[in-house]
């Protein structure tokens, strides 16, 4: 954990034997005072990863406002922060990929899932949103009440959802196996070309169903890989896709059995959390 200083870099200091910025980072969380920064960088280096903090307005790149910028990193480019800040949402759901530097052109980018455990990271962890626990902050959790027959409370799916940076997530999840379906939308400015985001998602879908061996099928503007059951499996029958809507990038994902057998609340779902773009 460190505190870096433009100031100090820009005249050949050594800040506590780091200088590794400019660079980009993962932002997870800005806070008024630095005892506080600190602190929360102490929790975010618990987790073994490279932790600094910030005072915003040192940096021209960043948005100028006076507070305590807490994150990890620094990468190489956005793309490899965009893909770190997968991992974070867990904890900081409006977590984000910024560039920390002297120049004054702002440069951000979402939480981007570029292979299949990044797409995991999108949903929120089924351990905190059952057994009476508490879902991760940020997340707004409803239970689900189906009209049809009597069901039992542990049968009764779970409706997460979250609106991050850039992201809309929606997330059905089940106590037994986790999550059943989830849809991830990134929102993107009408004037933003969301086209080479497309291609590379569409490109690793693609590899990813080629390896598995998997049903790959694909149309104009989306591609879509099918798992096909298999009960050795402990998650089997799964489906994930990329869609290219005319303002938004939306990434889905199924899991429609489970040791072969279909989840306890799935029938309980509503048609329309299961319905497909394409």
């Amino acid at each position: 954990m460190r505190f870096v200083s433009l100031a100090l870099l820009l005249s050949g200091a050594c800040v506590l034997g780091f200088t590794d910025l400019p660079g980009c980072v993962v932002a997870c969380e800005v806070l008024p005072g630095e005892e506080q920064a600190e602190e929360l960088a102490a929790d975010l280096e618990s987790y073994h990863l490279e932790t600094g903090y910030l005072w915003i307005p040192d940096w021209p790149s960043l948005s100028g406002y006076e507070g305590w910028l807490v994150y990890h990193g620094p990468y190489e480019d956005e793309g490899q922060a965009a893909q770190a800040a997968c991992d974070l949402l867990w904890r900081y759901p409006d977590c984000y990929a910024v560039f920390v530097g002297p120049e004054t052109v702002r440069r951000t980018a979402p939480p981007t899932p570029l292979n299949i455990k990044d797409m995991r990271e999108l949903m929120p962890p089924p351990l905190s949103l059952t057994w009476g626990g508490e879902p991760p902050p940020g997340w707004r959790v409803e239970d689900s009440h189906p009209d049809v027959g009597m069901v039992e409370e542990w049968e009764q799916p779970t409706l997460a959802r979250s609106v991050d940076f850039g992201w809309e997530i929606e997330s059905w999840v089940d106590p037994y196996v986790g999550t059943v379906e989830m849809r991830a939308v990134y929102k993107t400015e009408p004037a933003e070309d969301i086209a080479e985001l497309y291609d590379s998602v569409a490109g690793f879908i693609k590899r990813f169903g080629e390896e598995a061996a998997s049903r790959i099928e694909q149309g104009d503007g989306w591609v879509a890989v099918s798992l096909d059951r298999d009960p050795e499996l402990r998650e089997s029958d799964i489906e994930l896709w990329v869609y290219r809507h005319s303002d938004a990038l939306e990434f889905g994902w199924s899991i429609r059995s489970f040791y072969g057998e279909t989840p306890y609340s799935r029938p309980y779902i509503p048609e329309e959390a299961r319905e497909r773009p394409f």
